[in-house]
């Protein structure tokens, strides 16, 4: 539901009441175990956990979800059928709960042509602005355009000197290749008898001895109202001319002075017209137009609207490329025609200040937002108080993106560009500008991915949507954070079965008396600023070498990255930190080691050295693991396969006659059960209401048909392995090094809590990327691999960062090496070689400010990191 939809100044749930707290009594939403919560309006309130404990359940699935479904409920039946259908939560009670509004990263768009300023709302701002204030200036003569009335036409003649000629006439809607007596007879049929023929004078009441050739496109036709002498007293007969061929030129005519004789004034800035001879006398011909047309080039121009300025819109879409900028879709080639700006050149001639709207949208978020201000403090915006609102607007909303740390991006930076951090603090920003009051925004970690230099300035920003009146609940694993909020909601104590229960709730600054709260024992570990508690691994002999790397804001940058450690690339949103490793690093290696190359941005580089030196190269971004309804821990990590394989070699399937398929609940010719087609649930259609999702009556969840669960493997069905957790199974298939080597990766990397066919899209951010971790460390051979990760710690409680850097530890152990950009302050102190950029964003970062041990960073003054250490 688009923030926007909410109406703020009402409140919708007559059982809403602003100074009730919210209530939940007995919530079942997946792994909460019959829960009771009271949540205080209009604080700030934190939700954290381990991974894995319920927050999201909490957070989003009870929380958020009926905040939406009740707030739809408003709606007439009508409207509620093209709106999205929400589950009612499993739960006994939940009282006051307001509007709910969820700020994560997959509120944005992902299409190709989602960019942040279109995702933020900025661009819809623009295209008003652009609109209202913007001139049109011709690109072939670079001359102002402007729409010209007969009332600019009569000011025009009237500023010509006393006793200049000057005729008034209009082009006669000719169509070329018409024989000369046919339109000879058309404009005689309208009363016209003087014209003007590539410059000579012709009477249409004389017949010509001789008929000349057929109109051609190159011919230049002009028809003769009158010919008047400047300041002769003829006021009334000149208005009735212009009048006259301003209506038979469909709202355009000309003016020809005689040369030798100028304006008085150069009214409405017309230049100097055209040269024409007339029966050898040199005359200077003059455009106006009521449409938007340059009076010098006569090129005609789309009317200024904000749809112009839309790429999604075909008034203002490039026809090229259809607004996508690109030549074609698989090269990522700029679109020729309007070099990837998406507009068509109509849109590209509107200008505000000198600059186009794509030029704005190439900026920085921090450079449009000062570029915004000297506009409205210049006195550009002709003190129109529409315009001074809308450059207000922008200036807040671009001001919000650079107090998020997100100053550095362009506007017109692509969203499937941007990391998972970025996309979180974009949301943010786009929920910030919409200004709601009265409504439940729910934060899922909007630390994720921000140094914690500007933590600050995030809980600064956060805390408005509270003084707005508003109530804020934070998924949040930051120290500061929780220690900043007014209420805390600790979840677990473990993950899981084991966790769903309510540790803590109330003021943060008794949660660390808490003893049975993990959570508690991390924040009194934070509060000490201790050492990471892994000894130092000091870098050997063997280095790679980047050399000459020119990319993004990174010029000519040389770096040395030790192997057999943990490297940390640590430095503020911004400052270069994926241009290096991501985009430039991982297609270097993937090159030198023949490797296919990655699709999207390379950055160039002059030379890599040390590529020899390692066997394999991987790299774990932030994408998601597959979230398909089907797909679960043990079908993502291909143990399913080994699995069906053991129940087909039983000798009950024997008998049967069951292979591996029957045991599978993708296949259309398996034993799924047919009525819920493998997924264990049917969803019933309540028409004008929420759909509401049931275990499937005919396998009662157990997604296979009855004779396939009659085959038992060791006392256990198939279904029953499925909701086997991943200790339990590591138990159960004993015997079976393959299935135990793939069930270790997941306990390694701290999932051994979840069952093997929990359905992923259930699972949450950092239990996906944990799993994406897993898969690779399954499949990994004892080549010598240099591992390349991107903020591995999101969505990660510090309990479960501490499994994390011991899964590391055991990688350095194997032979293999580490190269990691995170910004987790327990990960930076575990780190045994840093190499820190910056020191800014954008332009102002893109070197090595600081590089060695975290002991040596954090004596460096330069270093934002190393002020943090």
């Amino acid at each position: 539901m688009p923030p926007a939809l909410v109406n703020s100044s009402v409140t919708l749930d007559p059982a809403v009441d602003s100074a009730q707290p919210m209530r939940l009594r007995g919530v079942r939403v997946h792994n909460l175990q019959n829960i009771d919560v009271t949540i205080p309006r209009g604080k700030l309130v934190v939700v954290t956990g381990v991974s894995g404990a319920g927050k999201s359940s909490l957070a989003f699935d009870t929380l958020y979800t009926e905040g939406q479904r009740r707030y739809i409920e408003c709606f007439s039946a009508s409207s509620r059928r093209f709106l999205e259908r929400l589950e009612r939560p499993e739960a006994d009670q939940i009282d006051n709960i307001p509007p709910a509004v969820a700020v994560r990263a997959t509120n944005l768009g992902t299409a190709p042509r989602a960019m942040l300023a279109s995702e933020t709302e900025i661009y819809d701002e623009l295209c008003v602005l652009f609109a209202r204030l913007g001139t049109i200036v011709c690109p072939s003569c670079g001359r102002e355009v402007r729409r010209e009335g007969p009332d600019s036409a009569a000011g025009f003649v009237q500023s010509l000197s006393p006793g200049t000629r000057y005729m008034i006439g209009y082009v006669p809607a000719i169509d070329a290749g018409a024989a000369r007596a046919d339109w000879r007879q058309t404009l005689k049929a309208e009363g016209c008898t003087r014209l003007l023929l590539n410059g000579q004078p012709l009477d249409l009441r004389t017949e010509p001895a001789a008929p000349p050739p057929a109109l051609t496109s190159a011919d230049e036709l002009l028809v003769v109202i009158d010919r008047l002498i400047a300041d002769d007293g003829g006021a009334s007969r000149q208005a009735d001319s212009l009048e006259l061929a301003f209506e038979r030129g469909h709202g355009r005519l000309w003016v020809l002075v005689r040369e030798g004789v100028e304006p008085v004034a150069d009214h409405s800035d017309f230049r100097r017209g055209a040269r024409r001879e007339i029966a050898g006398d040199a005359w200077r011909l003059h455009w106006f137009n009521a449409q938007w047309a340059c009076g010098h080039c006569q090129r005609e121009f789309t009317p200024i609207e904000p749809r112009l300025f839309s790429f999604n819109s075909p008034l203002g879409a490039c026809p090229g490329c259809r607004g996508t900028g690109l030549a074609a879709a698989d090269t990522g080639a700029p679109c020729p025609d309007c070099g990837g700006t998406r507009l068509r050149d109509d849109a590209l001639a509107v200008k505000v200040a000198g600059h186009d709207i794509a030029a704005v949208c190439r900026m920085s978020a921090s450079a449009a937002c000062e570029f915004l201000r000297q506009l409205g403090a210049g006195g550009d915006t002709q003190a129109a108080h529409p315009v001074e609102a809308v450059v207000n607007r922008l200036v807040l909303r671009l001001a919000d993106l650079d107090s998020l740390g997100l100053g550095h991006l362009a506007l017109d930076r692509p969203l499937r560009t941007l990391s998972g951090g970025e996309l979180r603090r974009a949301a943010l920003a786009a929920a910030l500008g919409a200004q709601l009051v009265n409504t439940l925004y729910v934060l899922d970690e909007p630390t994720a991915g921000l140094h914690p230099c500007d933590s600050g300035r995030l809980l600064d920003i956060v805390r408005r949507l509270c003084d707005a009146g508003n109530s804020v609940i934070v998924v949040e694993h930051d120290a500061e954070f929780i220690g900043n909020a007014d209420f805390a909601i600790d979840l677990g104590p473990g993950a899981g079965r084991a966790g769903g229960r309510v540790v803590f709730q109330g003021p943060p600054a008794l949660l660390a008396a808490c003893a049975e709260s993990v959570t508690a024992k991390h924040l009194s570990r934070a509060a000490g600023r201790g050492p990471g508690g892994m000894a130092r691994r000091p870098p050997q002999a063997e280095w790679i070498e980047l050399r000459g790397v020119r990319h993004n804001n990174l010029h000519d940058l040389t770096v040395r990255f030790p192997l057999g450690v943990l490297c940390a690339i640590t430095g503020v949103s911004g400052s270069g930190k994926s241009s290096l490793i991501q985009e430039t690093l991982y297609p270097a290696l993937a090159r030198s080691l023949g490797r296919p190359q990655p699709a999207g941005r390379v950055g160039l580089y002059a030379e890599i050295v040390g590529g020899d030196l390692i066997d394999d190269v991987v790299r774990l971004d932030q994408s998601p693991v597959v979230r398909a309804a089907r797909s679960n821990p043990a079908t993502v990590l291909k143990l399913f396969d080994e699995i069906r394989r053991l129940f087909a070699q039983t000798a009950e399937s024997q008998v049967r006659q069951f292979t591996a398929g029957h045991f599978s609940f993708n296949a259309d010719l398996g034993g799924r059960c047919s009525e819920c087609r493998g997924t264990g649930s049917l969803a019933i259609d309540m028409h004008f209401l929420p759909d509401v999702t049931l275990a499937c009556p005919a396998c009662d969840g157990a997604r296979f048909r009855r004779e396939i669960l009659e085959v038992a493997w060791r006392g256990l069905n198939i279904a029953e392995v499925l909701r086997l957790t991943v200790d339990e199974a590591f138990t159960f298939f004993r015997g079976h090094s393959k299935i135990q080597r793939r069930l270790k990766s997941l306990k390694d990397v701290g999932l051994n809590y979840l069952t093997l066919g929990q359905p992923c899209d259930t699972l949450s951010a950092g239990e996906s990327q944990r799993l994406q971790l897993a898969v690779i460390l399954a499949g990994s051979s004892r080549a010598k691999t240099l591992f390349l990760l991107d903020e591995p710690t999101i969505g990660l409680h510090p309990a479960d960062v501490a499994v994390l850097l011991e899964c590391f530890a055991a990688l350095l152990s194997a032979g293999h090496s580490l190269i990691v950009i995170d910004h987790d302050r327990a990960l930076i102190r575990a780190a045994d070689y840093l190499i820190d950029l910056g020191p800014g964003a954008g332009p102002a970062g893109g070197r090595v400010v600081a590089q060695g041990p975290p002991e040596t960073v954090g004596r460096t003054a330069e270093s934002l990191t190393g002020r943090w250490l």
